[in-house]
């Protein structure tokens, strides 16, 4: 099946990222390198653009309907307007070499979180699990990227970037313990990189593939379900949002091209034919 992304927002983001929603009529996303938010209400198109205290790279919900955020600054609750309500937890790096990167609320009411160097040209970033303590579950990671999981739960979703692959973990929701990893995408001979990810109600993966001008869908059997094509180049990130959540949001960047068109680093949408199941809330 192959689809077409209409463009919503000429954002013109260095690097668009961190899709993530409160409800489902509005969605938020950031652009780190320029330290920006973005929220925008579906119903009416308008949008709203926000200048940050240093940066955030990705965001979720929280249970009494806050914000829980990762950036320069740490780990921070903060309210619909980004001013910040309470500081977590620092980072657990020395943000001069490394900064966090993608991130997602999950179903054990975590939030789970990457680091990487800011070149992205290392493997000594992590995946970090945030609960009432700050924990690292995997390490020697390149580019730690979209996170999803299966709608019964059982089933955890981790993208690494750098090592071109998404890898398919058994996830328990009580203790948030992962195990028997294995690959469940290696983009070898596809079009692009596996960038930020979507698991929709039917347990499919959506996932943005950077430098490929598309997102990937894919069957929970590993097998390629659709491709939606977007005008951007690298597209970065991608969410359910709207009534239902039948609409696929995607963020692109800018980043790294020598000749961007007006495309790049904007926001699109498209019908899957599917839904999103909203987000997980943050318990602290």
């Amino acid at each position: 099946m192959l689809l077409t992304a209409e463009r919503v927002f000429t954002a013109g983001n260095a690097l668009g990222e961190g899709l993530f929603t409160l409800t489902d009529n509005e969605i938020y996303w950031f652009d780190i390198l320029r330290g920006k938010a973005y929220h925008l209400e579906i119903d009416q198109i308008n949008i709203e653009e926000f200048n940050l205290n240093g940066f955030i790279c990705c965001a979720g919900k929280t249970t009494d309907g806050k914000i829980i955020s990762a950036g320069l600054n740490g780990l921070t609750i903060v309210d619909d307007r980004f001013k910040t309500h309470k500081t977590l937890f620092p980072a657990p790096f020395d943000t001069k070499e490394l900064r966090f990167n993608d991130g997602k609320t999950g179903p054990d009411g975590a939030f789970w979180v990457g680091s990487m160097t800011h070149e992205g040209d290392r493997p000594v970033g992590s995946l970090f699990r945030v609960t009432d303590k700050i924990v690292s579950v995997l390490d020697e990671m390149f580019i730690p990227n979209g996170i999803g999981w299966s709608p019964d739960q059982k089933t955890m979703y981790v993208t690494d970037t750098g090592y071109k692959k998404i890898s398919q973990w058994d996830f328990n929701a009580e203790t948030g313990r992962m195990s028997n990893e294995r690959v469940f995408v290696d983009a070898g001979k596809l079009n692009g990189v596996p960038d930020g990810l979507a698991v929709d109600s039917e347990g499919n993966i959506w996932s943005a593939f950077w430098g490929g001008s598309c997102v990937y869908g894919f069957r929970p059997t590993g097998e390629i379900l659709a491709e939606i094509r977007l005008d951007a180049r690298n597209p970065t990130n991608c969410c359910f949002c709207g009534t239902d959540y039948a609409s696929l949001f995607i963020t692109s960047a800018r980043h790294g091209l020598s000749d961007p068109n007006p495309a790049d680093g904007s926001l699109f949408k498209v019908d899957t034919g599917n839904k999103g199941t909203g987000p997980y809330p943050f318990i602290y």
